[in-house]
């Protein structure tokens, strides 16, 4: 009995034993864990703590230099501006006259064809190419040759604004602008609108209906200016009630008429006037 009982005792030890140093074992596992873990937080921090310096290091050095770059960016940009204005300034004139000066006839093509286009394409029929050409032309004389004797008319006159009576009298007084409309006639008697398919066709293309801007500016100035100086009847200034009508009217004299003539652009009041008196 003796024996069993030391028997049991030292199992109950050796137990104890076997328990206590599975526990020092779990404590040890948990220390080296947690200094570990510690350790491996500290490297942490230290990266990022790296990484950021790395970071604010490279960002001082990009955002210094944008900046530096946007200054020389602005020095160079007023630099050429306060360039470009001196010489502005210097060369105004100069400038100005070769602007004046260039040539408006690709632009006036590109217009006119964009405006045969939609004439087109709204009545229904095809505007030849030699037409627009023929129109581009006609209308770039017709600026030249407006801008050069309205500009010599506006210096002789002293003036500084010209009417629509002076273009209208223009047109009629610059023949070399009508010769096109023979032209201009026959190419437009080829378009097929929508009337021509009513039996108009003869008619159409006969250029009866067809007639160019200018010609019908032309005619009408020519009646209005015709009609403007057709000598009138001078009718006495009224003297007492009844006297008027025993009063014969009477041209008015020779000497008047020259009084009255215009015979310098100085003292026209209009290019109309002044292409009248030269007539």
């Amino acid at each position: 009995m003796t024996s069993r009982n030391d028997g049991i005792q030292l199992l109950l030890q050796a137990e104890k034993s076997a328990s206590e140093k599975v526990n020092e074992a779990k404590r040890r596992k948990a220390k080296r864990l947690k200094e570990a873990k510690i350790e491996a937080q500290a490297e942490i921090d230290a990266e990022r703590a790296e990484r950021e310096r790395h970071f604010k290091m490279i960002e001082e050095r990009v955002l210094g230099r944008r900046s530096e770059i946007e200054a020389q960016i602005k020095k160079l940009t007023d630099e050429i501006i306060a360039t470009q204005s001196a010489s502005v300034k210097l060369h105004k004139e100069d400038a100005i006259d070769l602007l004046m000066s260039l040539e408006h006839k690709a632009e006036l093509h590109y217009k006119c064809t964009k405006i045969a286009e939609e004439v087109a394409k709204a009545q229904n029929c095809t505007i030849d190419l030699e037409i627009v050409c023929l129109a581009t032309e006609l209308l770039f004389r017709f600026h030249q040759v407006l801008a050069t004797d309205l500009e010599t008319f506006a210096k002789h006159a002293k003036r500084t604004t010209i009417n629509m009576d002076d273009v209208l009298c223009f047109v009629r007084r610059n023949p070399q602008l009508l010769p096109c409309h023979p032209k201009v006639a026959r190419g437009l008697g080829y378009c097929q609108v929508a009337q021509a398919r009513t039996g108009d066709v003869e008619r159409h293309r006969s250029g009866s209906t067809t007639d160019l801007p200018v010609q019908l500016m032309s005619d009408f100035h020519k009646q209005q200016t015709t009609a403007k100086k057709q000598p009138g009847v001078v009718v006495p200034p009224t003297t007492s009630a009844g006297t008027d009508s025993k009063n014969p009217e009477q041209p008015p004299s020779k000497d008047s008429e020259t009084k009255t003539d215009v015979h310098s652009p100085d003292s026209a009041h209009s290019l109309t006037e002044w292409f009248m008196d030269l007539e």
